[in-house]
């Protein structure tokens, strides 16, 4: 579960997501979020912020996108 801040994020969409660029997946990214606790869209500025602080989960997010695990 990714998190900004503290508080949790739901990951509605994501892109950059290219078979080539595995295992690392540097050009993957959050492109759409809600707040668990509000069921409010992130902001792109707290989607750049999210994206900034979860560099590697989102690495294991879009590996997992890629092989139909989430």
């Amino acid at each position: 579960m990714l998190k900004l801040n503290g508080r949790a994020v739901i990951v509605t969409e994501m892109d950059g997501v290219d078979p080539s660029d595995a295992p690392r997946f540097t050009d993957a990214y959050v492109s759409n979020a809600i707040w668990i606790d509000t069921n409010k869209r992130l902001t792109d500025a707290e989607l750049e912020a999210l994206n900034d602080a979860n560099v590697y989960l989102i690495g294991r997010l879009a590996a997992g996108k890629l092989l139909n695990l989430y």
